[in-house]
């Protein structure tokens, strides 16, 4: 086992010269067969100029330039390679088993293949709305600087306007792409995880929630701290030292951050995929959970209140802050203290009748604000809430 870290540049060069001698190459024999078999490869990166230039990974058989190959996943639309180089060690014009080298061919794309699954979602929104069409022409020219391409449906959010949606393959992914768009636009925006948005109770006669089918990989001694994917599991050994676990979830439990979570618990080793499993019944406002749903449920209706709570601002009433569920009932609280003057400040020394007619008069006075009193709610209240 080598100790490598890329942030802190230790045993980068072990690393390498592992590759080198742990990793076998194709032998010779295995060579002739895949020569005389079509040829498949494996695309690792691409990116646009004059049609789409391709670092491909060699598999098995010969392409050389000008043959014809097509995708996997779209095998009625053809591509001719214009070019094709290799390193080994000389450049040479063709690619084979075992070969690493570039592909410049007529396909325009590299998107038509099928793209991983999304396990963390958040959303996108400008803080002006005048900015919605600069987002987006600006959002486009960041995606090709991700690895993965990100899915951005439209939405819109009471609170926050119109934005996007978009997927990625963990909060490290989300990081990088956020980090290059923002060097790419001189726009302000709101990235935050949007909430769902439910119709009203007395308009739904029922509540599903969606399902997904999730497989783990990981090694034995870490399977007893996957407790969000090892409840209800159905389990199987693939060798002495790796167990595969298949799973059913609902997808509120991976949209967030449970990839993360199991590669931190498994020390990276443990693999995660998963893909739809229909829908299921649920409680209306409640998230399905193996535990507690409702209890769930109202623990984050507490964290939400309270939250909300210290980013309002204090008003001369009191401000009471009320998270309902989807039936309409309210399951958390919190209050906004007004603020106070000090009305017997420099009349200690008169009738104490005269002292409680000045606070009854207080107590009135904020009664009728309170009736008729609008509260502002700041923007940037609603981004720390739906941040935390």
């Amino acid at each position: 086992v080598i100790e490598v870290s890329a942030k802190k540049a230790i045993n980068i060069d072990q690393l390498l010269e592992a590759i080198v001698h742990r990793i076998p190459p194709p032998s010779t024999a295995d060579q002739a067969d895949h020569r005389s078999s079509s040829f498949k490869g494996l695309i690792v990166d691409s990116c646009p100029n004059k049609g789409a230039v391709c670092l491909v990974a060699a598999k098995s058989g010969l392409l050389k330039p000008g043959e014809e190959f097509r995708s996997l996943h779209q095998p009625k639309i053809a591509s001719h390679g214009r070019r094709v180089q290799a390193r080994a060690p000389q450049p040479i014009d063709s690619l084979s088993c075992g070969l690493v080298g570039y592909l410049i061919s007529s396909m325009r794309s590299t998107k038509r293949g099928s793209a991983c699954p999304a396990m963390v979602f958040c959303g996108l929104f400008p803080v002006s709305q005048e900015d919605i069409d600069s987002l987006e022409a600006s959002l486009s020219k960041a995606h090709p600087q991700t690895t993965h391409p990100c899915r951005w449906p439209r939405t819109r959010i009471a609170a926050l306007g119109r934005g996007w949606r978009l997927g990625f393959l963990g909060l490290l992914h989300m990081d990088v792409f956020r980090s290059a768009w923002r060097r790419s636009t001189t726009l302000t925006i709101v990235d935050v995880t949007s909430p769902s948005v439910m119709p009203p109770d007395s308009e739904v006669a029922e509540h599903f929630e969606p399902l997904c089918r999730a497989t783990v990989i990981t090694r034995r001694p870490s399977i007893w701290m996957l407790s969000a994917a090892a409840a209800s599991s159905a389990s199987s050994y693939i060798d002495s030292d790796r167990i595969l676990l298949e799973a059913r979830l609902p997808l509120s439990e991976i949209v967030i951050d449970l990839v993360d979570v199991l590669k931190t618990r498994s020390s990276g080793y443990a693999s995660f995929h998963y893909e739809e499993a229909g829908w299921q019944s649920c409680p209306a406002g409640e998230a399905a959970h193996a535990d507690d749903p409702a209890d769930r449920a109202r623990q984050r209706a507490v964290v939400m209140a309270t939250k909300l709570a210290e980013e309002l601002p204090r008003q001369q009433f009191l401000i009471k802050v009320q998270i309902k569920a989807g039936n309409n009932k309210v399951v958390a609280s919190s209050q906004i203290k007004p603020f106070r003057k000090r009305m017997l400040c420099r009349k200690f020394g008169t009738d104490r009748t005269r002292r409680q007619k000045l606070l009854a008069a207080q107590r009135e006075g904020k009664r009728r604000l309170r009736m008729v009193g609008n509260v502002e709610i700041p923007r940037d209240a609603f981004i720390k809430v739906l941040k935390s």
